[in-house]
């Protein structure tokens, strides 16, 4: 005879918050810092992005949508005193940027190791320091799974978000992190979208749309752009140029500059 079912309400307490089912959205008991999207903190155990635990976000090495993704919960973050720990990042932070997203300059320290391999060390070390921290590390291409498990050890015992960047090409690969995404262009509109491939309840199936194409205060000036375009006429070649003959050389090179040309 199988056992019965047994209820949450039977388990001593410690047991039944650690408990959750792979239907159910999974909680997560250290603080968390909303993602400033009601739609994706819905898919987020806790309802934000977690502490004391890895968030891997994958992209293509093209895209670098980070900053739009996590600015609102940076700036929760630098509101309740956390420096902004940021580790090999592809290009020089721009401070300009930062500051319209509410990140001073003040407000975060960039570290730039020799070496790909000292990367993971980096990372690491800021983890054990144990200060206030939110920390944003640009991972290398091939990192092995031994040392994401160290990373999500040390995060255990760091208070602050951690953020791990790495190509969309590693989704498959063994990750020790609890919570996972991608983000990717959508085909036809540009708009950003994030897919939870990995968290602590079911998978996310389809890709959900995130952000638009462009930032809410540089979309009027796109547009404007784009409408120029459309409307500007399409050039034609000119009749008279259609009457170059193909035995003078001269001529025809003449049409190859730039500018207006006198035949």
């Amino acid at each position: 005879m199988s056992a019965s079912p047994f209820t949450e309400a039977e388990l001593p307490p410690h047991v039944a918050m650690a408990l959750w089912r792979g239907h159910a959205l999974g909680r997560h008991d250290a603080p968390v810092w909303s993602s400033g999207y009601v739609d994706l903190d819905a898919l987020l155990p806790g309802g934000g992005w977690p502490g004391q635990s890895l968030t891997e976000i994958l992209q293509a090495p093209a895209m670098h949508a980070e900053w739009r993704l996590l600015s609102p919960a940076l700036r929760i973050c630098v509101a309740q005193g956390q420096v902004i720990m940021l580790i090999n990042p592809p290009y020089e932070p721009h401070a300009v940027g930062l500051r319209q997203a509410g990140l001073a300059e003040q407000q975060w320290v960039c570290i730039s190791p020799p070496a790909e391999s000292d990367v993971v060390w980096s990372t690491e070390q800021v983890l054990k320091a144990g200060a206030a921290t939110a920390v944003l590390a640009w991972l290398p291409p091939h990192v092995q799974p031994a040392a994401l498990r160290r990373l999500q050890s040390c995060a255990a015992r760091h208070a602050g978000p951690i953020f791990l960047f790495r190509p969309e090409a590693t989704q498959a690969q063994p990750s020790a992190a609890p919570l996972r995404l991608t983000l990717s262009l959508d085909a036809q509109s540009q708009d950003v979208q994030v897919c939870v491939f990995k968290r602590r309840g079911p998978a996310q199936l389809h890709a959900m749309t995130l952000l638009k194409a462009w930032p809410s205060h540089v979309h009027p000036l796109v547009s404007k752009a784009l409408q120029r375009q459309v409307s500007a006429p399409v050039p034609t070649p000119s009749t008279r140029h259609d009457h170059v003959a193909l035995d003078r050389p001269a001529a025809i090179r003449q049409l190859a500059r730039p500018g207006v040309v006198q035949l």
